[in-house]
């Protein structure tokens, strides 16, 4: 499960996290691999060219990533391998509408595949990439061929020899991630577990970096890839360049520093702990989305979205009694409440920021004085007293001589129904006959508010129409719900 920009925005507020993988690493004990975050790439092509490859293609990129993984990591204890079982059912629901989508690409693409001729008999490409689902013939043989792998390092490679190696393949049950912490989880409870094991998590996920902190153990890393391979690098060995070690034991000491108020608030009202703290703040991760949950409104994590979180966690977590999450997992739905009412003062300022700035813009608009009196003619009249007027560059004014940026009373009156129908109910205004001049003003004036203008070929009017009114009117919509177009519709 992805978190969008979760691993950027870690990295840039706490660097000493990340280590490359060529400097000194600490030895680690235990290694985990979420293997469907190396089966993915091998399978998937992605390179400028878009070349499938065929099925024992795949199987050894997949083999040669792993021994990569392990010659970098070096384990000394144990080797768990974890593939993707039947997911929950949640998930189940939510991936229907992708892999049907998948398939439909898969099968416009292998009608090309099956056009080309085979060459010397080889093996057909790989095109379906719903074949990587638990119960697929695919699955099965990948199953098969990574028990094979697995017993051949254990009795040939020297690195593999003395190390306990676990596979967890497609026909258990849970997504990968989740079967390889309900493994840890079952070390930590048996007798003779030492608290100073450390482990390592290999995976693409940003959720992995939440999982190792809930596992609530004090050395804990995440090997990732810093950069995706291509195509054209997955036939070639992977480098030690293209991997990072990300250590949560200092993300943990970093969050302890920036929560150290919390501590020390003399309004404390409850017990403190610190994996408290990190339980509540993983939970808190799920209001800015992930790939199966929509962010709430205003929380996006480029947006500063964390941020406003972790200021609002500082500020109400000492009066609330307690926190956010109980011991076994469960929310406290009561201090939960307050947190989101806390939110949503924030929401209401950063949802409407754009609405209020289009509101105020059009009542300054509407309300600007006019180059003359109300009832002043558009030119003065012949033979009055005073030296003429300026000539106005050439474009800035119509046959009338007023200029564009000029609130004649033709274009008062036109702005004033503008301004009733934008701050209205109806979907759409028809405006009276328009003077050429008045068209430019009209139209600018409908694309700064997010209106969409309308102009019949015949020219007895001029249309205007809200992009899209769903509850209040477009034009008061951020421009991130509702883009800003212009069109023309001809009769």
């Amino acid at each position: 499960m992805g978190v969008p920009k979760l691993f950027r925005w870690l990295s840039q507020r706490y660097p000493l996290c990340n280590q490359p993988i060529h400097e000194a690493q600490p030895p680690i004990d235990r290694l985990y691999l979420d293997l469907n975050g190396i089966i993915h790439p091998c399978f998937h092509p992605d390179d400028e060219h878009g070349v499938r490859r065929t099925e024992p293609a795949v199987f050894a990129a997949i083999f040669n990533t792993i021994d990569v993984i392990v010659r970098i990591v070096r384990p000394r204890e144990l080797i768990y391998l974890a593939v993707d079982g039947v997911a929950p059912q949640a998930k189940i629901n939510q991936q229907r509408a992708r892999r049907f989508q998948t398939a439909a690409n898969a099968a416009a693409q292998g009608v090309a595949h099956a056009a080309a001729p085979a060459v010397d008999g080889a093996d057909p490409p790989l095109v379906d990439s719903n074949a990587i689902t638990p119960g697929t013939a695919f699955m099965a043989r990948l199953a098969e061929h990574l028990r094979y792998y697995a017993a051949r390092r254990v009795s040939d490679d020297p690195a593999w020899r003395n190390l306990q190696v676990v596979l967890s393949g497609p026909e258990v049950p849970g997504e990968g991630e989740h079967k390889i912490m309900e493994f840890i989880r079952t070390g930590r409870a048996q007798p003779g577990y030492r608290p100073t094991t450390t482990h390592c998590l290999y995976g693409a996920d940003a959720d992995l970096l939440l999982l190792g902190l809930l596992s609530h153990e004090p050395n804990f890393c995440v090997l990732r890839e810093v950069f995706m391979r291509t195509s054209s690098q997955l036939r070639r060995a992977p480098s030690l360049e293209q991997y990072a070690l990300v250590h949560l034991s200092i993300l943990r000491d970093y969050l302890a520093m920036e929560f150290a108020p919390l501590a020390a608030a003399p309004a404390l009202q409850h017990e403190f702990a610190w994996e408290r703290v990190f339980n509540d703040l993983v939970a808190l991760t799920f209001l800015v989305g992930n790939d199966f949950l929509p962010n709430a409104p205003a929380l996006y994590i480029p947006n500063g979205a964390l941020d406003v979180l972790w200021e609002a966690y500082l500020a109400l977590i000492p009066s609330l009694g307690g926190f956010l999450t109980a011991l076994d997992g469960t929310v406290a739905w009561d201090r939960l409440g307050a947190f989101l009412r806390r939110l949503a003062e924030h929401e209401a300022a950063a949802c409407f920021e754009g609405v209020d700035a289009d509101v105020a813009w059009m009542r300054q608009r509407l309300r600007s004085p006019p180059a003359g009196p109300p009832d002043a003619p558009d030119a003065p009249a012949m033979g009055a007293a005073g030296p003429p007027p300026p000539r106005e560059p050439a474009g800035t004014a119509g046959t009338n001589g007023a200029a564009e940026g000029t609130l004649t009373p033709s274009r008062r009156r036109l702005a004033q129904l503008i301004r009733t129908f934008v701050f209205g109910t109806a979907t759409s205004l028809r405006l009276p006959t328009v003077h050429p001049e008045d068209r430019a003003f009209v139209l600018g004036l409908a694309e700064e508010i997010n209106l969409e203008a309308i102009e019949s070929v015949r020219r007895t009017g001029l249309g205007i129409t809200a992009a899209d009114r769903a509850g209040r009117p477009a034009d008061l919509r951020p421009a991130e719900a509702a883009p800003r177009r212009l069109g023309w519709r001809s009769r």
